[in-house]
């Protein structure tokens, strides 16, 4: 989610000028690319920084375990991974619960990630459309917690 919102600050839109050049200017229009892929770049590595901070503050403060048990199914006795694996691709209600959330969850994942896209033919720019992704996982998550409730 934060990503919807840094996302427009690091990487700027061409300006509705440059989408229109005809190829005679097209080294400006390389310019721009070159532009754009550089500010992308910086993007990507503060994305790789920002998980990377997250991995060591992980490995750091986490213990190998949990003072109390979390609930009562921790103490029953694990599957090894493979074998845990092979029961899972095995049993069709995991099956069937994996694929309706795995497309659900996909088609919200490409809508978002087009988001900017979709809302740019109605002079939307990518600040705001960032804006508009956030505000809607905020509200599927609260509405999700809710409706669970």
């Amino acid at each position: 989610m934060l990503f919807l919102l840094v996302g427009p600050y690091f990487v700027s839109d061409l300006p509705p000028t440059s989408r229109n050049k005809t190829i005679a200017s097209n080294q400006t229009i390389n310019d721009e690319i070159n532009e754009i892929e550089g500010q992308f770049k910086g993007y990507v590595y503060f994305q790789a920084a920002l998980a990377m901070a997250v991995l060591v503050v992980v490995l750091i403060y986490y213990p190998s375990k949990p003072q109390l048990p979390p609930s009562r199914s921790s103490a029953v006795k694990r599957h090894e991974l493979l074998e845990g694996v092979k029961h899972l691709v095995l049993d069709f209600s995991y099956l069937l619960l994996a694929a309706m959330f795995s497309l659900q969850f996909g088609v919200v994942c490409i809508w978002l990630a087009i988001l900017d896209v979709i809302l740019s033919k109605f002079n939307i720019d990518q600040s705001t459309a960032g804006w508009l992704g956030c505000a809607a996982t905020l509200a599927g998550t609260v509405s999700g917690v809710l409706i669970s409730r």
